[in-house]
Order: structure tokens, then sequence, then C-alpha cells
């Protein structure tokens, strides 16, 4: 059996290639004529290649589970907004008296948690706890100096919410595969495929340095969720 060409999971290469072949399938027309085989066609049989290959490996990539990713996009993405404003207020409206602005901002979770926050969940998390065990005893003063009451409200309401988005999509576990040699080939090209897609990338996208990003692989991967926990097949 050939030897895995990856240092990442088989599903976290799989997760990382759906991603970078979706972003190929977006910005298909910037690769022009210079990559004649990247076809439309040709994207959606390998979409469908990786799907298959997660579904044996026991990932439950379908419906289900892109509903929960799309949920935990959603609710991440609200509850940045809602924060985003509220830190505004309490700077504006504490701006003239720093001292207290730091002191609220640090209670909050801000200080702490706001920097990661906004692209990990787990950042997240941390600050809405830390927010929600704080806001109550700093309401009154909060709303005084002209933070608006749904706002809090609405931050409050999204510890839950993500919580339990974050539990469904890590719940949806896979069963334990049996890796083959006929398995293992077929993940390694794969990876070998997706690895072209980022050189081609790295050249279309030479002076455009975020979408270049957007075919790193590495790049890409410390950025992703995987669909669901690995399990490691067995040998």
């Amino acid at each position: 059996m050939e030897r895995r060409k990856y240092k990442t999971s088989d599903v976290k290469m799989l997760v990382v290639a759906q991603t970078i072949a979706s972003n190929l399938q977006s910005n298909l027309p910037a690769f022009g004529a210079d990559y004649p085989k990247w076809t439309a066609d040709w994207i959606r049989q390998y979409l469908n290649n990786i799907e298959g290959l997660l579904n044996r490996l026991g990932v439950k990539s379908n419906e289900e589970q892109k509903a929960a990713t799309a949920l935990v996009r959603k609710v991440m993405a609200g509850v940045a907004d809602d924060l985003t404003v509220v830190r505004s207020q309490i700077e504006r409206g504490f701006r003239d008296n720093k001292t207290r602005r730091g002191e609220l901002l640090e209670l909050l979770g801000f200080k702490k948690s706001w920097p990661k926050a906004r692209n990990n969940q787990n950042a997240m998390l941390e600050l809405l706890y830390t927010f929600n065990n704080h806001v109550g005893n700093l309401r009154t003063e909060l709303t005084g100096a002209g933070v608006t009451a749904a706002r809090i409200d609405a931050v409050c309401g999204y510890a839950v919410k993500l919580s339990d988005a974050n539990v469904t999509q890590e719940s949806l576990k896979g069963q334990s595969p049996v890796m083959t040699a006929e398995l293992r080939m077929r993940l390694n090209t794969v990876y070998d495929t997706v690895i072209d897609i980022c050189s081609a990338g790295k050249v279309v996208f030479r002076k455009d340095v975020e979408r270049r990003k957007m075919f790193q692989f590495s790049s890409v991967a410390a950025h992703q969720t995987t669909p669901a926990k690995n399990t490691k097949p067995k040998a």
C-alpha cells in the first residue's frame, strides 16, 4: 500500500480539497485558456469524487451536514455583527473615561477573545460566555452610556445558539472505515489534484493576495472546520 502524501487527516484533506475546488468553480473564468482541462463538468466530477470518498469514510457530508455548517456560519456572522456594534458603542459611550472603558471591554471578554473570535468558534463561545456572565451587573451602566439594549439581548441569546450549532456539527461522526490500497490511492490522487489547483491559483492570482489565499492548501486548512470528527481508518 502506498503511503499517505499529506500530513492532515483523510477527512481534513478531503474537506480542504472540496473547499479549494469550490473556489476554483467560483473563479473559473480567471483561469481562462491556460488551464483547459478544468471545465465546469470536470470540477463537478471532482467534487462528486470527494463527496463519495467522504461518505465512504463515514462522514455525513450530506444535506444534514451542510445545513449544520451553514447554521454555524450564520450564527458566527450574526453574533460578530452585534458584538462589533456593542464594542463600538462602549468605546464611544466611555470615550471620556478610558479607564472604565478598558475595564468594561475586559470584563465582557473583548480584550481577551475578540481578536480571534471572528474566525474561531471556540474563541467566540468563550467571549459569549464571558459576556453573559458579566453583562447583567453592567446592563444599566452600559445602556445609560448608549449601548443598545436590543443588541445586548441579541448577544446574550447567541451563546446557546452557537453552542447548540457547534454540538450538532461535531456530533455528525463517521464510522470506522477499512483503509485499503485502492482507497489510499484514490485519496492520494485527490490530494495530487488539489495541489495542482493550488499551484495554478498561485500563478493566476499572483497579484491578488486575498484570492491567492483561497488556493493555498495550508491557509485553507488552518481556517477549515472539519465536517465531522474523523475516525482513523482501520488498516
